[in-house]
Order: structure tokens, then sequence, then C-alpha cells
């Protein structure tokens, strides 16, 4: 239960920066990991993105670029 808290907090942060770098774009726009890692200053941000994309808050592509899906975008309106 506390690494689910953990976790669910990493994603949520993870899903805010992304929505920050896209946001002057189109909706559905991707961004890569590497770039939403560095922003959050951590090198490893997979369980983040695996958390995230079984709630259905991220689409994956490739492993290494990500979009928020409309779940996720309202998650960190």
């Amino acid at each position: 239960m506390p690494n689910d808290k953990l976790a669910d907090r990493k994603a949520r942060r993870f899903l805010s920066v992304a929505q920050k770098a896209t946001k002057h774009k189109r909706p559905g726009s991707w961004i890569t990991t590497y770039d939403v890692a560095d922003s959050l200053g951590l090198n490893d941000v997979d369980d983040a993105v695996r958390f995230a994309a079984a709630r259905g808050w991220l689409e994956v592509e490739g492993g290494h670029s990500v979009r928020l899906t409309e779940a996720g975008r309202q998650l960190v309106i």
C-alpha cells in the first residue's frame, strides 16, 4: 500500500510536468520520457510511466515517448 501511494505521487508529478511541457502544443502531443525525467531531476521514471499508463492517464510509444490521455489531462488541471 505505501508503495502504491509513492507510485501514485510520482505518476502525478510526471503527468504535471508532461502537461506543462506540452500545454502550448496540440492536445495529444508526444514528449520524451527523458525530457520529463530531466525536468523532475530524476534518472528513472519507468515506474511512474507504468503506473500512469496502467490507469489510462498516459499512452506510451516505443518505451520513450508519452502523451497524456484526456483522463490524464483532467487529473492535472
